[in-house]
């Protein structure tokens, strides 16, 4: 009889306890996000009813990211982010953490009523030379939103920054005519002012122009890169008919006379390059990089002659009455001992073919020109009557042991 009366205990013992945990198991979520509630049956009612009031709810009007583009090493800046409460039911919100570059003002707990806002006022130093990124991260006591992450983000700049930063041209015509637009950004308080500008291959400048515009102040919001530039000044650089084939690397630089007795003088410069391709076209298989307008010639004996033929190409319907013909040769050890000779052209409907044959002849001294260091080339530079192709340059590599 006893025990038969333990087991019927042991029974409903267990049968409640298991009831009371799988209701603690299907309510301990409220619990994490609303705080303890004694009457949890009253809130799972009040969830459940499609006339109660929605939780409130935080919206970051215009997103929880801020780009702030380009700031000068050092500068303080800061920004308004703006809560709003979306639900229909009051929140609160309070200051969680933040980065170590990254400070909120004097924001630290507010509740929102619904549709209410309030700011939330981010300040941050930029420092370092890279890309910059934060974040500031905001409590909430609306329910399954349990922080709002705020994050700013943005690069440091030279107190002079340039857009674009440089001119690649890539490839281009050289009997095309083209204008490119570029900026100059002053992230400085002091106004600066250039004495001088100029395109520094004194060659190339003969082909590319530029005009320089008067330095102004921007319009709120007409750059968002360079927010806080205090001035801008734009300019145009043009490229002019004519210019040689291959590659060109030059800059355009401004000039600033510093003010002291040394008489020192400060250059800002803006860097321009690309390939131009001409109406002349090389044809010289495997041994050509096309891309670098380099000849291969080879490793060779000083006691036997080395020898290439190529072949320079012209449309006749763009240019019937192209002459093509030796202009120079250097570096002046390589314009001793290489004979160039421009053959009689060939002439078909469609192109007019001069073969060109480079020859070192046996007995020349040891060389080397081998392309591993900057200007460790060759150069052969053909004239042309080709107004909008007045030159042909081909680099060569080559080295005689």
């Amino acid at each position: 009889m006893k025990i038969a009366i333990f087991l019927i205990v042991l029974c409903v013992g267990l049968g409640f306890g298991a009831a009371t945990w799988e209701h603690a198991r299907s309510t301990r979520g409220w619990k994490n996000v609303s705080g303890v509630e004694e009457n949890m049956d009253k809130v799972i009612e009040t969830i459940s009813d499609p006339n109660a009031k929605k939780p409130g709810r935080v919206e970051v009007i215009g997103g929880t990211q801020l780009d702030f583009g380009t700031m000068k090493r050092g500068t303080r800046r800061s920004h308004k982010f703006v809560f709003k409460n979306v639900g229909e039911q009051p929140i609160d919100i309070w200051f969680k953490n933040s980065s170590c570059k990254c400070t909120v003002g004097k924001f630290e707990k507010a509740t929102l009523e619904p549709k209410a806002e309030t700011e939330v006022e981010l300040e941050w130093i930029v420092e370092g030379m890279e890309d910059f990124a934060q974040t500031a991260t905001i409590g909430t006591s609306a329910r399954e939103q349990e922080e709002v992450k705020l994050t700013i983000r943005g690069r440091v700049g030279q107190p002079l920054s340039f857009e674009p930063p440089a001119l690649f041209l890539g490839d281009f015509l050289s009997n095309d005519e083209s204008e490119y637009i570029g900026r100059m950004f002053n992230l400085e308080d002091t106004p600066i002012e250039f004495q001088s500008t100029s395109i520094a291959d004194p060659e190339l400048a003969k082909k590319i122009h530029y005009e320089i515009l008067p330095a102004r102040t921007p319009e709120p919001g007409e750059f968002p890169k360079f927010a806080s530039a205090k001035q801008v000044i734009e300019f145009k650089i043009k490229l002019l008919k004519g210019i040689p084939s291959g590659n060109i690397s030059t800059e355009l630089v401004f000039r600033k006379d510093n003010d002291n007795a040394s008489g020192d003088v400060e250059t800002v410069s803006f860097k321009i390059a690309g390939r131009c391709v001409n109406p002349i076209r090389v044809i010289a298989g495997n041994d050509y990089d096309e891309e670098k307008d380099t000849l291969n010639m080879g490793v060779g004996s000083s006691q036997s002659s080395l020898k290439r033929v190529i072949m320079l190409a012209v449309k006749t319907a763009d240019n019937a009455d192209a002459s093509i013909t030796l202009k120079r040769i250097a570096p002046e050890s390589l314009a001793k001992i290489l004979n160039v000779s421009v053959g009689e052209p060939k002439v078909s409907k469609t192109q007019k073919i001069f073969p060109i044959t480079l020859e070192i002849p046996a007995g020349a001294g040891p060389i080397e020109l081998n392309g591993n260091h900057g200007k460790d080339f060759g150069k052969v530079v053909f004239d042309t009557n080709m107004v909008d192709s007045p030159e042909e340059s081909i680099f060569v590599r080559i080295k005689l042991e």
